[in-house]
């Protein structure tokens, strides 16, 4: 019987997966139509910073198909975020008691738009921010011509990285829940934590104070964020 029931639910599992990945599959094929306009939309962070004699380059002859590819196939998967997180909680939703559907649903629904307050912060504020502080303290000989295959590596890791930092709020929530830390360790832990996201904006940020401010102050605020909203859970 237990064996039946293992059998079931990883053929509902396996099911789901394909749904998801039908998707992601229909949805890059129709960003691929629109590849070289996503590129330009993810281009135009250091775009506004270059001077009309600056501008981006291709160094690899295969960069100007593939990059504008790549942009349109990551966006796709930042589009199917929710699809995931809805197949996720459909297969997770029979298991769960009446309270806990409440906190698990508000959870995916919290964490699907802090990922993309995340993203949005990112690409908004801090890239612009970050290119327009690098670009002025550039030596005045210096005429900036970025890589695009580069470029966009950087942004795509940049953005990835701040869409999952946003999530720390519901990793404490959830730690918090299973009374795997207390209230009373959060606050001990305060000023290592402090320290850790500095370490991680220095880590994830290019090696300057201003972009690795912009990450380690919102990854502060947010377990502070995190461990308020777990008070109401404990």
């Amino acid at each position: 019987m237990v064996m039946k029931n293992n059998i079931q639910l990883l053929i509902e599992l396996r099911a789901r997966i394909l749904r998801v990945l039908i998707m992601w599959g229909s949805i890059a094929a129709l960003f691929s139509y629109f590849s070289n306009a996503i590129y330009e939309g993810f281009a135009l962070p250091v775009l506004h910073q270059l001077t009309p004699h600056e501008h981006l380059i291709a160094t690899e002859i295969t960069s100007p198909f593939f990059v504008p590819l790549q942009s349109a196939i990551v966006l796709s998967v930042y589009v199917c975020i929710p699809v995931l997180l809805y197949q996720l909680w459909q297969f997770v939703l029979p298991a769960l008691y009446q309270k806990e559907k409440k906190l698990v649903f508000g959870l995916m629904l919290s964490g699907a738009i802090l990922f993309y307050v995340g993203t949005a912060f990112a690409y908004f504020i801090v890239l612009p921010m970050m290119f327009r502080f690098l670009a002025h303290f550039s030596p005045a000989q210096v005429v900036l011509m970025p890589d695009i295959s580069a470029y966009f590596n950087f942004v795509s890791r940049m953005l990835l990285a701040f869409g999952f930092a946003f999530e720390v709020p519901i990793v404490i929530i959830l730690l918090l829940w299973l009374h795997i830390l207390s209230q009373e360790q959060c606050k001990k832990m305060r000023p290592y934590v402090i320290v850790g996201c500095f370490i991680v904006g220095m880590l994830l940020t290019p090696p300057d104070v201003l972009s690795q401010t912009l990450l380690a102050v919102p990854l502060w605020g947010l377990f502070e964020l995190g461990v308020w909203v777990g008070k109401f859970l404990e």
